[in-house]
Formats: C-alpha cells, structure tokens, sequence
C-alpha cells in the first residue's frame, strides 16, 4: 500500500478535521524576542504554583513534550514526527480505533485471541465491530492465511488488524515471516504492539516502516523500562499517519511531572542499570521455567519471550490460594486458556517466594 491508500483507510470525518490548536501548540517555552522571561496569558492557567516547592504545575505541557519526543526518538531510531506519545499504550489503541473505525457501522478491527484484551475491549466502546482468528491452541502460532482471508480482498471490512507480539498472555512471539506477511499483503492498517520487545530479540520491525505506511508500532514505557506509573507509551508509524492519529489525542495529554519523571529516567545512567535488570530478568525466565516444570501441579510452562510466564497447573483456584495465603498476587487467566495462571518475573528473591507458596524447593533450582 501507498500512502494515499493509507490515508484513505482514515475515516472521512477525521481526515476533513482541523486539527484542534491549544495554547501550547501556539506557543513553545523560552525566551521572548527582548530576551525576558516569557509571561503566558493565553490558555487560561492560574498564575501561581498550587504548593511551595512544586515546578510548573500550574502550566499544560504540551501535547507532545518536545524534549521527550526527542529522546524517544533517538531511542527508536526514528524522527519525532513518526511518533504520538499517549497515556500509555492502551491510549494509542484506543485513539488508533477511533481514527480508522466509523462506529455503529460494518467496519471492524481484526484481533487474535487470546491476546490483549483492550483491542477489543476500545472497539466495544467505539461501537465497532470485532473479527477475532484465534491462535493456533497448540503452539499459539498465528493463523496468517486466516488473517489474509478477512483482509486482502478490496471488499473488507477489517480497518486494523492488532497484532501482538510479544503476545500476552501466551509469552511467545509471532513468526518473523508471518509478522511480514500480513503487514505487506494487507488492505488495512496493521498494528504490532511490541510491549514486551525489550525481552528478546528485537524484531526488525521498524526497518519497515518506511516502505510500509500501513504499519504501525506500538510501544511502552512501563514494562522494560520500569515506568508503568508514568503512563506513557506511543504509536510509531509513517509521518502522515502519526499527523492523523494526533488529530483525535486530546490537546493536553501529558502531565509535567510525567514528562519530568521520564526525562529522568532515561538518562543514560539509569537506562543501563534497567538494562542489568532485564538480564535478570531473562536469567530468571529460564530458572523459573525449568523450576515450575518440574512441579507435580504443573502441567506445562508456555516458552516465553517476556517477563512473565504463562503456566498450566492441574488446580488453579489451589494454586491462586496457595499465593495468596503467602501474599503473591498472580493473574488467572483461565478465562482465556485453561488452567492458566500468568506469574510475572520478579527478582531472584522474589520469584523463589513462589516457588516456595508452590512447594517447589529452591534448592533444586
């Protein structure tokens, strides 16, 4: 697909929409021409801090906090106009349904159970419709001619096909060459969400999207790089589109002790301590792995390529309680897959207080 054909994909509606102009996007911070301090009176704010010691809480930040921009961009490998910062991830999914998807009519989105519950949940709430292709259930692999089949024709109804990958809950990812397939030989937009990417081997992805328009990635800040309060992820894509979906975000998104808390975060410094613990926790991954397998209440421990691991006992309200009663919060995911529990990866200390609710002996580990 070209990049008319992308932009044609965006609803009418939406494409027509100036976009809305808030005060920030008017006016950047610094010095005025006279070299005075700038004084802003034009978005309404009050003029004085809410408490002694705070910095700029009075003030919006901007949609897109250049400074933040920046260095995510840099991070990525990408321009900071191929990328909409959003109240997360899920922000983005919601914003991306809402550009694409005309509700209460026959266009849908097309997800792939189990997976992510908010590509569906964000359709829902928009009144649009949802195909679902579920995985493979023997291998969670994709279903790739099945995906093609609702989204190759010029007839479809599908707008967006949400691919995740890394997947949860299952832990594994999609096969490269499937991945490449549905981005290239679909008539609709394609998003990868790649939450968990930072635990294995990074997809070459964002190689493609600049011959791909259709393609849009998204990521977040708060599993690798330990910023889930923060709030902040993002949709990468081709410049045109990104300009699309930051139409539908609201003016004044991002708050400023986020921004600051990120800008810190970042720094070098204490992205490479981050870095030390995603090795932990990729260490941990495979003792846990090899441990909880050996458990007589285990039937099976998915592979995985994230901080988490989906596991399959015989009992799993016993096991639940069993966390419980030693103070573990795990996630049942029965719902989705039988006898499924997904148990986060945590350090060394404390994933043995699960192996230890388990009566697994960390001795044999």
């Amino acid at each position: 697909m070209d990049i008319d054909d992308v932009l044609a994909l965006v609803r009418p509606d939406i494409r027509a929409l100036k976009a809305y102009s808030s005060a920030r996007s008017l006016a950047s911070d610094g010095a005025g021409q006279s070299g005075v301090e700038t004084l802003y009176l034009d978005a309404n704010e009050s003029p004085v801090e809410p408490f002694q010691g705070s910095v700029h809480l009075n003030r919006y930040d901007s949609q897109q906090p250049p400074v933040v921009l920046e260095r995510l961009a840099k991070i990525y490998g990408v321009e900071p106009d191929n990328i909409m910062m959003s109240r997360g991830s899920d922000e983005a999914i919601d914003v991306i349904i809402r550009t694409f998807c005309q509700p209460a009519s026959d266009e849908s989105i097309l997800h792939t159970p189990p997976t992510f519950g908010m590509y569906a949940q964000y359709a829902a709430i928009h009144g649009a419709r949802v195909i679902s292709v579920p995985l493979d259930p023997y291998d969670f692999s994709l279903k790739t001619d099945e995906v093609l089949r609702h989204v190759k024709g010029p007839n479809n109804t599908v707008k967006v096909v949400f691919l995740c990958s890394p997947n949860n809950p299952t832990g594994a990812q999609i096969d490269q060459k499937a991945l490449v397939d549905v981005i290239q030989k679909s008539n609709a937009i394609v998003v990868v969400d790649e939450a968990y990417i930072e635990y294995c081997d990074t997809q070459k992805l964002m190689q493609l999207l600049p011959f791909n328009p259709q393609l849009i990635l998204l990521r977040t800040l708060s599993k690798a790089r330990a910023m889930a309060g923060a709030r902040l992820g993002c949709a990468i894509g081709a410049k045109p589109v990104i300009a699309m979906l930051r139409k539908v975000l609201p003016p004044y998104p991002m708050t400023r002790p986020a921004m600051d808390a990120v800008q810190r975060a970042l720094m070098p410094e204490n992205q490479h301590q981050l870095k030390n613990i995603r090795a932990i926790i990729i260490e941990e991954r495979e003792r846990m792995s090899m441990a909880l397998n050996a458990s007589m209440d285990v039937e099976r421990v998915w592979p995985s390529a994230t901080n988490f691991l989906l596991v399959q006992v015989k009992d799993p309200a016993k096991m639940m309680k069993l966390a419980a009663d030693h103070g573990i919060i795990l996630r049942d995911m029965s719902a989705q897959i039988p006898r499924a529990i997904r148990v986060t990866l945590g350090l060394p200390a404390q994933n043995d207080r699960v192996l230890d609710a388990w009566g697994i002996s960390v001795q044999c580990v």
